[in-house]
C-alpha cells in the first residue's frame, strides 16, 4: 500500500514539474453500491450511500489529463426476507432485514479524454483502504400470539481485507465557471472478503457527484 501512495504522489509531483496547468477541487455525490458474486449463497440488493473529496487535474495537453482523487465513500449491500406460513389453522410471519456498511477512503487516478470542450470520458485504477465495516441485523416473528424481535450490530472488520482495488471508468461535463457534473462507475477486481472457499466478492459502485474547481 505504501509502494502505491508513493507512486502515485511521484506521478504527479512529475506531472506538476512537467505541466504549469494544475486544477484543484472539490467533489460530492450520490452512491449506488453492492457486493457482486457468482455463488448462490450470496444474495444481496443494492443500497444507498455517499461520497465527498476532493480532486487535482493535471493537464498533459489540450485534451488529455490525469486526475488523482481522495475520496470517503460509503459503500456495502442490503438484503430483506419475509415469509408468511400458514399450518394448522395459525399463521406464523417472520422477517429480517441485513446491512453491510462499508466505509473505504479511495484513491482513484483518472486517466481524461476531452473529445469536446467541456465533455470528457476516462478511466483507472483505484485504490481503497477500509476504514470501518459494520453488519446490522434486524429479525421479527410473529404466530400463535407471540411477537419476537431482535436487532444489533456487529464489527466484521476483521474479516475483510483492508485494501481494495477498483478499476473506475466516467463521463462528465466540465463548465468555465468551475462546476463539474460526473457519473462514474467503479466494479472491485479484488475479493472483498479475507478467507473465502467460494466465489470472490466484489464491490461494484455507481457514483453520481457534482463538483467544483477552487483552483484553476
Amino acid at each position: 500500500m505504501k509502494r502505491t501512495l508513493l507512486s502515485i504522489v511521484a506521478m504527479i509531483a512529475f506531472v506538476s514539474a512537467t505541466h504549469g496547468q494544475i486544477k484543484l477541487g472539490v467533489k460530492a455525490g450520490a452512491n449506488r453500491s453492492n457486493l457482486l458474486s457468482g455463488d448462490e449463497d450470496v444474495d444481496v440488493d443494492a443500497k444507498m450511500g455517499f461520497h465527498f473529496g476532493g480532486y487535482i487535474d493535471l493537464s498533459l495537453s489540450e485534451k488529455f489529463s490525469i486526475q488523482p482523487e481522495l475520496v470517503y465513500s460509503t459503500q456495502g449491500a442490503k438484503s430483506e426476507y419475509s415469509e408468511t406460513v400458514e399450518d394448522v389453522g395459525f399463521v406464523f410471519s417472520y422477517s429480517s432485514e441485513s446491512k453491510v456498511k462499508l466505509d473505504y477512503l479511495n484513491i482513484p487516478v483518472l486517466f481524461k479524454f476531452k473529445p469536446a470542450e467541456i465533455f470528457y470520458i476516462g478511466g483507472g485504477p483505484q485504490l481503497g483502504i477500509l476504514l470501518s465495516a459494520k453488519h446490522e441485523y434486524s429479525t421479527t416473528f410473529v404466530g400463535s400470539g407471540v411477537s419476537e424481535s431482535e436487532s444489533g450490530q456487529e464489527d466484521v472488520k476483521d474479516e475483510l481485507n483492508a485494501i481494495d482495488l477498483s478499476l473506475a471508468i466516467g463521463a462528465g461535463i466540465e463548465l468555465e465557471n468551475g462546476l463539474n457534473f460526473g457519473i462514474r462507475y467503479n466494479y472491485g477486481i479484488s475479493d472483498v472478503a479475507d478467507e473465502n472457499d467460494g466465489d470472490p466478492i466484489r464491490n461494484s459502485v455507481l457514483q453520481a457527484s457534482v463538483g467544483y474547481t477552487i483552483l484553476k
